[in-house]
């Protein structure tokens, strides 16, 4: 297995403090900060650099819906994954 490097554990840092307990609550059921913890310090930052802004909005809805998606029925509000 390889060691992670700086850029993966500054994402993985960021991931944790960003998506908490305080960031998530009320927001629908159980295990949503440890999804949103996975997802984003997993996700793919270099397909957010794109030719325009269009193209940026269509990227960060494309990884929005796949967030909402992956968390359970009950807590998939666009607004709320959205705030991430």
């Amino acid at each position: 297995m390889q060691e992670p490097n700086y850029i993966q554990l500054m994402q993985r840092h960021v991931a944790q403090i960003s998506a908490n307990g305080s960031s998530l609550r009320n927001q629908g059921m159980k295990g949503m900060v440890a999804i949103a913890q996975a997802f984003l310090a997993n996700l793919v930052l270099g397909g957010f650099v794109t030719a325009s802004e269009v193209d940026f909005q269509a990227r960060l809805d494309q990884e929005t819906e796949v967030l909402q998606l992956a968390f359970p029925v009950g807590g998939q509000n666009f607004g709320d994954i959205r705030g991430f």
